[in-house]
């Protein structure tokens, strides 16, 4: 028989809801898997699957699904790989490309032209799937594991087992090696000399989101709106270009009752010093301006 499991869920903005997981084979029954193409929409990427997982516990191949808000149709659903491999995780981005990762022991599994790693290590390897917003087209494939080292003292196994995007498009990918040449950068070396642990590999989308940008007199009281006005221990608004998301967000409180310094991954900075965030939207922020040194005075934003 074979089961299936939902791995991961996510939901975009305007609510359509994301699915991953995995067809196994029941942990009691390693049987003949019936054909399940009809679970699978028209022009999705791949509609079929080889159904070879003949292992008890083994699995039969990954899918994604996207549902509409209202939960009555899927926008697409689609197979990921063939079989002996599973998903374990998925994202989306502000585009509406999903990102699923797993694991496969399959060296046919689909990879794209520009793939970090096109073939598969030495027995199983962690991948990185991006789709895009219809499940029609791969976007971008590879397999991400080990470089062929033979280590008897290690299985040379990666798993990965979540994900998630920034605003910028990349992708992190969070799994486990025993790998002794799993590849790494900017990293230190695990206890163990590199032959087991979890690992963070980030891909980078290379269109990075636009800086925030201050206008001209841009920093004024928040009352008046008058840049002269601005004074120690007041609250400033602060005028620009991409300070911060689309939607408004809004103060909260740290644990000691302060309000924070960080409001939907927004921060202000004065001479270096973070200051307290009340409000933030793409072209205004608002937050308390600390006593103002004597002398220069740097107000910057990072979102």
């Amino acid at each position: 028989g074979c089961d299936a499991s939902i791995s991961g869920i996510v939901v975009d903005s305007g609510g359509n809801a994301y699915a991953g997981g995995s067809a196994t084979n029941t942990p009691w029954e390693a049987a003949t898997v019936p054909d399940l193409s009809i679970l699978t929409t028209p022009g999705a990427f791949q509609q079929t699957i080889d159904y070879d997982c003949t292992m008890i516990d083994a699995q039969c191949g990954g899918f994604a699904v996207k549902l509409n808000p209202s939960g009555t149709a899927f926008v697409y659903a689609t197979y990921i790989g063939p079989s002996n491999s599973g998903v374990r995780g998925i994202a989306i981005d502000a585009a509406g490309d999903a990102y699923v990762v797993g694991s496969t022991r399959s060296s046919t599994f689909p990879v794209t032209p520009d793939a970090l790693k096109p073939t598969i290590g030495l027995n199983s390897d962690a991948f990185l799937f991006k789709l895009n917003p219809s499940g029609s087209s791969m976007l971008y494939s590879t397999y991400l594991g080990d470089g062929g080292v033979v280590n008897f003292t290690s299985s040379n196994e990666e798993y990965a087992i979540g994900t998630i995007t920034d605003r910028n498009g990349n992708a992190f990918v969070i799994g486990t090696t025993s790998s002794p040449d799993f590849p790494m950068f900017n990293a230190p070396e695990l206890p163990d000399g590199g032959y087991s642990g979890l690992f963070v590999s980030r891909f980078s989308s290379g269109t990075p989101a636009p800086k925030p940008v201050i206008q001209p007199n841009g920093v004024a009281n928040a009352a008046s709106f008058q840049p002269a006005a601005v004074a120690d221990n007041e609250i400033v608004s602060i005028f620009g270009s991409n300070l911060g998301p689309q939607t408004a967000v809004t103060f909260h409180l740290t644990n000691s009752g302060l309000v924070d310094s960080s409001a939907g991954n927004v921060r202000v900075f004065v001479n270096g010093i973070p200051i307290p965030i009340l409000f933030a939207q793409t072209n205004q922020i608002n937050a308390v301006l600390p006593t103002i040194p004597t002398g220069e005075v740097q107000i910057a934003v990072e979102y």
